[in-house]
């Protein structure tokens, strides 16, 4: 039977802590976990419950201290030292599986956020695979066309963006004000969706409909990519805090605690290709994984290149010396100095800004003030001044980036 389609094993190793959201509620520091020991414990909610139902008086002390809030408006809650002196139990009875807990401490009342899982066990789902592959594809894509198409993408945006500057200068006027209040505000919300509907329109029409035609739905159907095997043990998960830090003003970090996959972990990923992979405007792909593998590699090189200029063009060096040393690590480096035809670097997941996860930077590269136009029109970090990216999530400690994985491939 003949066969129509090239298979490949892509093997993963991830190189700093690795966040794909499931999108569930974060689990709660008054119902499902505790710090201890530089550990995470997770609670048996069902059993938890089952025994504060048998004794209303012990229930109603748990309601109580879960409403009544310290002078930080959090729950006065300890869940470890009720379970202990109030339950009168040992709270390790309770827990039924424990993960490392890196920079979180028995004090720490954060929601933990939760990652992607199949049946409680954890994997790398191929569909955020898929979705960096096409990113790719199409930056490849726009990156390379005649300097007209993309420039005739930015007359669109700096059009758009004229059309609601000059109606939010002219109520300002009517009603002599310096900058737009709250009315001003959302008036002009209601009137900015038609104009941001015709511009979606014109990409639609114009880029996608002209230029892939029903070809841009057919082409990523011929690239088929597996879950990872659902084989990870919970030492290989961790939770973490991270926290969002403002690149251009001084503030206080935003603290977030999420899952993630540990730095080391390695799986593989199965990737089958149609061996008519092709497109009629995107000629290269002929060359199949080959040509791939050079789009994820240009994507990530252009990226970084990017980010380094947006970062340089921030607060970051004198807010935060040692978040700034710790990207020139990765700008100036030789990060990719290990990428060939072989290996790559790619980032997945949560924590990156927008330019990761669109084709954004070709816009950048080429008409900046465009980009930043864009930004204002669909509330990319600050609307009305050019601060982007106007924060960024890290590690804390450590503050590394979310998301870096190595990529191997080889055909089965």
């Amino acid at each position: 039977m003949a066969r129509f389609y090239n298979n490949f094993e892509w093997e993963i190793e991830v190189l700093t802590p690795l966040v794909i959201g499931s999108g569930d509620a974060p689990l709660s520091p008054y119902s499902d976990y505790f710090i201890q020991n530089g550990q995470c414990h997770y609670i048996d909610e069902k059993r938890l419950t089952e025994l504060l139902a048998k004794d209303p008086a012990l229930m109603d002390t748990f309601i109580e201290r879960v409403k009544t809030t310290n002078e930080d408006n959090l729950p006065v809650l300890d869940l470890k030292d009720f379970i202990r002196h109030q339950m009168q139990i040992d709270p390790s009875t309770l827990v039924y599986k424990s993960v490392p807990a890196k920079g979180l401490d028995e004090h720490d009342r954060l929601p933990v956020r939760q990652i992607e899982k199949t049946a409680g066990r954890l994997y790398i789902p191929g569909s955020s695979m898929k979705g960096a592959v096409k990113t790719a594809i199409l930056y490849d894509w726009m990156a390379n066309q005649p300097a007209t198409i993309v420039g005739n993408w930015a007359d669109q945006i700096g059009t758009c963006f004229s059309t609601i500057s000059d109606l939010l200068a002219a109520w300002c006027k009517e009603k002599e004000l310096e900058s737009p209040d709250r009315d001003v505000l959302k008036k002009l919300e209601e009137r900015m969706k038609p104009e941001i509907d015709k511009l979606k329109r014109w990409f639609k029409v114009k880029i996608e409909e002209k230029t892939f035609g029903t070809e841009y739905f057919r082409i990523f159907n011929m690239l088929r990519f597996a879950d990872s095997p659902a084989t990870m043990q919970d030492e290989d998960t961790q939770v973490i805090k991270t926290s969002r830090f403002n690149l251009f003003r001084e503030s206080a970090a935003i603290p977030i605690a999420t899952e993630a996959i540990r730095p080391g972990y390695t799986t593989t990923m199965q990737v089958s290709l149609d061996k008519q992979f092709a497109h009629t405007n995107m000629p290269e792909l002929r060359k199949g994984m080959h040509a791939i593998w050079g789009m994820l590699l240009q994507f990530t090189n252009d990226t970084l290149i990017v980010e380094n200029a947006l970062i340089n063009d921030t607060k970051l060096p004198d807010l935060n010396p040692g978040l700034y040393d710790r990207l020139l690590d990765i700008y100036d480096n030789n990060f990719l100095e290990k990428t060939n035809d072989y290996q790559i670097l790619i980032r997945l997941g949560s924590g990156k800004n927008v330019i990761w996860n669109t084709v954004f930077a070709v816009l950048q590269e080429k008409h900046p003030e465009q980009f930043h136009q864009f930004r204002s029109l669909f509330r990319i970090g600050h609307r009305f001044n050019n601060e982007f990216p106007a924060s960024m999530v890290v590690t804390d400690p450590g503050l590394e980036q979310l998301g870096w994985i190595k990529l191997k491939s080889k055909e089965v």
